[in-house]
């Protein structure tokens, strides 16, 4: 049997653009909270911070081989954190996610303005909610994301929950009830109950709320580039699911970035994807979003 030196495998994984795997970075000595991390070989361009929804762990995230080299290619250090305590953004999550940026940035020596965030499914919900928090309070927080992604992620809380309470009346499927019955449920909780009674409180939490013809707090995500990735799969919601487009996510998506573009936002987009993958994210997709990153935090596009 032929034996390959571990530095050897190391060094061919990195010449072929596969990162090794992640490695995890205590915030402080002998601590337990921290982040993942993937860094290039060679030059550093920016960071893409990747955010967990519930259920979601920084290890499944960075296990994505095809997307990781995409960005160990192209210079880019990827991190992941574990979920930071609930579906929304809160006060506290907030300063862990700066604690980690900032550990990141110095660790990685990080080019100053050169930071991207997203997140998968609900996932994304808390890079859209940072990135706002941190263009609302900009002065204060000069390493804030100048790219912002998020893969088939429900913009707006209130049309999310109506959604889900439709799925449950139709009883269309054992796989759509599963869905909406926990994701309804999550809402109620970590929201203290339903728009019917909250509604006010779920607006405040929203990224985005659909039916208000003026602008709120997507207004402070005119700063940074944003591009949003939908599953263009509608014939499979229609059929199995009994869905139509007014209970996709993508619908108030739709209404996020036509509010954006009506004020002005000249880097916004929604992508649809046809991969037949999961979160409609194939190999397509990834390099659109890496090349997109690069570009709009450097202004040039990555090497291939």
């Amino acid at each position: 049997m032929i034996r390959i030196p571990l530095l050897f495998f190391l060094f061919s994984l990195t010449a072929l653009g596969i990162p090794a795997q992640p490695v995890f970075h205590a915030l402080q000595p002998k601590k337990t909270a921290g982040y993942f991390a993937l860094a290039p070989a060679d030059t550093t361009k920016g960071l893409i911070l990747l955010t967990t929804g519930p259920g979601q762990s920084p290890e499944e995230l960075l296990r994505d081989s095809a997307f990781t080299s995409l960005a160990s290619r192209s210079g880019m250090v990827l991190i992941a954190v574990p979920n930071p305590g609930g579906l929304l953004l809160t006060p506290l999550s907030f300063s862990f996610l700066n604690e980690v940026l900032d550990h990141a940035q110095s660790t990685f020596k990080i080019p100053p303005g050169s930071l991207a965030i997203g997140g998968f499914g609900p996932g994304g919900i808390i890079a859209l909610q940072y990135a706002e928090e941190c263009w609302a309070g900009a002065q204060f927080y000069p390493n804030r994301p100048r790219a912002v992604f998020a893969v088939d992620t429900p913009v707006d809380l209130i049309e999310w929950w109506n959604s889900c309470s439709r799925d449950l009346e139709r009883n269309s499927s054992p796989e759509a009830l599963a869905e909406a019955g926990y994701w309804k449920s999550v809402l109620e909780s970590e929201l203290g109950g339903t728009p019917d009674t909250l509604q006010t409180v779920y607006e405040k939490r929203s990224p985005f709320v659909a039916n208000d013809d003026k602008i709120g707090k997507e207004q402070y995500l005119l700063g940074p580039g944003l591009r949003l990735y939908y599953s263009g799969h509608l014939q499979e919601q229609l059929g199995s699911r009994d869905r139509d487009l007014y209970d996709l996510p993508v619908t108030p998506a739709s209404a996020l970035l036509k509010m954006l573009l009506q004020n002005g936002h000249t880097n916004a987009d929604i992508r649809f994807t046809q991969a037949p993958t999961a979160l409609g994210w194939g190999i397509a997709e990834k390099q659109d979003c890496i090349h997109w990153i690069v570009s709009t935090i450097t202004g040039s596009a990555p090497r291939e």
